[in-house]
């Protein structure tokens, strides 16, 4: 069905229905519209769009986050030609990936981690919300990978005390008794299936066999359990994700909540508060970010806002 393959679709049929299903399969084989994000604001902010504009590309407001994203209608060849990718000025993300930066609400002046950093979209996004006040870690496994994070810190001008890399997987990270609880905010955006951009990455589709989803929860049950302990008390801690499997989702986040150790020091963030902080329609009756590409025009994406217990 509809170019992908069928142990996939079986199972968003068996979740959403064969016509719900069906909607899914054609939202992933659209060209999607690719989506810029400006942190920048004001009369930058139109510069820079006006600037993108006379290299040629056709910009459209986002659907769900206005005030930091753009969609390149098209003209994506002349964003990547110009200068303002090179320089850091914008950088290529969807609202929906976005959006798990926004629910970590990371705020001046904090300690935060980006635990699975690279390429480090993500983690420039914070080091903008963090206005260069703080201290932002960009963390990853990969230390080959965590140069693109170098890269694009350095386009940027983001050097310490504020910003600094650790090549280190997140289990190193917390056996490191320096560290432990030390966190305002710790970002974990686990690695995962990535079922959610399939219309920007077709490639995942065949390279993903009917295994991986169990493979991927073990690891990211772990991932969560290690991230969980960086997390100060009265902290937050965000998992996220780009796949649209339960398993890797909310599911992850039940089993971490109610059945682990760790878990029961944090609270799901209640839905009103998570409203405050996305669009409403980008969140489920529990106040998760549940984006989905037939549903809300985005990619896949998923994002929990867990917030630790004050310590007694």
């Amino acid at each position: 069905m509809h170019s992908l393959p069928t142990w996939m679709v079986e199972r968003w049929v068996a979740r959403l229905g064969v016509a719900e299903a069906s909607e899914l399969c054609r939202a992933l084989n659209i060209a999607a519209p690719h989506g810029l994000r400006l942190d920048v604001g004001g009369g930058a902010r139109e510069a820079l769009c006006e600037e993108l504009r006379g290299a040629g590309a056709a910009l459209r407001p986002a659907r769900w986050l206005p005030d930091h994203f753009v969609e390149v209608a098209r003209g994506m060849q002349a964003v990547v030609r110009g200068g303002a990718l090179a320089r850091g000025a914008v950088a290529v993300q969807s609202e929906a990936a976005g959006a798990a930066v926004l629910l970590l609400d990371a705020a001046p002046g904090e300690a935060v981690l980006d635990a699975c950093a690279a390429p480090g979209t993500k983690a420039m996004f914070l080091a903008a919300r963090m206005r260069g006040e703080g201290r932002l870690v960009a963390a990853d496994a990969s230390a080959a990978r965590l140069r693109l994070v170098g890269a694009a810190a350095a386009a940027r001008g983001l050097v310490p005390p504020f910003f600094s890399t650790r090549a280190e997987g997140l289990e190193a990270l917390a056996a490191d008794g320096k560290l432990r609880a030390s966190f305002d905010r710790v970002l974990l955006d686990a690695p995962c299936s990535g079922t959610g951009v399939l219309a920007h990455k077709p490639d995942i589709r065949w390279r993903r066999k009917p295994g991986d989803v169990a493979e991927l929860v073990s690891l990211q049950r772990k991932l969560l359990i290690a991230a969980a302990s960086l997390v100060k008390p009265g902290g937050v801690l965000v998992y996220s994700t780009c796949s649209l499997e339960a398993e890797e989702n909310g599911e992850a986040v039940h089993w971490f909540l109610t059945e682990t150790a760790e878990g029961r020091r944090f609270a799901a963030c209640p839905p009103a508060e998570a409203a405050r902080l996305v669009p409403r329609g980008l969140l489920n009756e529990r106040g998760f970010l549940e984006a989905w590409p037939h549903r809300h025009g985005t990619d896949g994406a998923f994002a929990a806002r867990l917030e630790r217990l004050p310590e007694l």
